[in-house]
């Protein structure tokens, strides 16, 4: 069974900076990973990762 695939939407100006800054804050704390990052973008963009 394959998802059908959402259709792509730019980022808005705020969500770009929201995106930025989270990663900007996230990247630098130790222990710091991907996941970490992704998770704190997303939060910003006020989006839920799949369950």
């Amino acid at each position: 069974m394959t998802a059908t695939p959402v259709p792509r939407r730019r980022l808005t100006e705020l969500e770009h900076d929201a995106a930025w800054h989270a990663i900007e804050g996230t990247a630098g704390e130790e222990g710091s990973d991907p996941d970490t990052v992704l998770n704190a973008v997303l939060r910003a963009l006020n989006i839920d990762p799949p369950a």
